[in-house]
């Protein structure tokens, strides 16, 4: 029996290594389109845009990198130092969209597990 992943996971699995990979000025729908092998109409079927799904992706990696705080990628250590650095304004207000009430903790602890990196 074959485990087929659906083409929204597709999408955000790919979203997940371009926007890693390129940053959010270098993601395009288009690349991540190609990796997952759907056309961009499909992304915007699911995601909308590309500000809702870095939002996502964010939420995901930072999450994941909260929760775990040893068992992560350096691709991941530089996918936030770029983004916090590189593209500050929006990186902040997905922050303060994702974590309404404590986003500035959440921040304050994502700066303390990059500087011991």
């Amino acid at each position: 029996m074959t485990n087929k992943i659906s083409t929204e996971e597709k999408i955000f699995n790919s979203a997940r290594k371009v926007f890693i990979h390129y940053g959010f000025h270098g993601t395009t729908i288009n690349k991540i389109a190609v990796d997952a092998r759907v056309n961009k109409a499909t992304i915007h079927y699911y995601f909308r845009s590309k500000e809702k799904l870095y939002a996502q992706v964010v939420k995901y990696e930072l999450n994941y990198m909260l929760s775990s705080r040893d068992n992560f990628i350096s691709e991941q250590i530089w996918f936030f130092n770029t983004e916090q650095y590189n593209n500050k304004k929006l990186f902040d207000k997905t922050l303060k969209e994702i974590y309404i009430n404590d986003w500035n903790e959440i921040l304050n602890t994502l700066n303390r597990i990059l500087e011991n990196r």
